[in-house]
């Protein structure tokens, strides 16, 4: 019930926190949704008017399956990720190779 806006095509919320913590993990916990919908959440800049802010990515977590085993690396996530747009993580232990369904 708290996001909905009874008809109205809301654009740009505002959020205070009242913790630090609380604020930062929402922040981390990137991307969300809601109702199936991209919500986009940036740290707000003070100096521009929310007009002004230009909420343009979202950060978002991919699933490779079916690679050839020997492809199952840190370098190899990161080769496919920057070919998508910015790679910012690749989930691989230190090891640098992934055992699992999908790197």
């Amino acid at each position: 019930m708290l996001w909905k806006t009874n008809g109205l095509e809301a654009e740009l919320f505002l959020v205070e926190f009242g913790d630090v913590k609380d604020k930062k993990k929402v922040l981390d916990m990137s991307p969300r949704s809601f109702e199936k919908q991209l919500v986009i959440i940036q740290e707000f800049e003070g100096e521009l008017t929310p007009k002004e802010m230009e909420l343009k990515w979202s950060p978002f977590w991919i699933q490779i399956f079916n690679l050839p085993l020997m492809s199952w690396t840190k370098e190899t996530g990161w080769a496919i990720g920057s070919s998508l747009g910015t790679a910012m993580e690749v989930d691989v232990p230190d090891s640098g190779v992934h055992w699992g369904k999908c790197l």
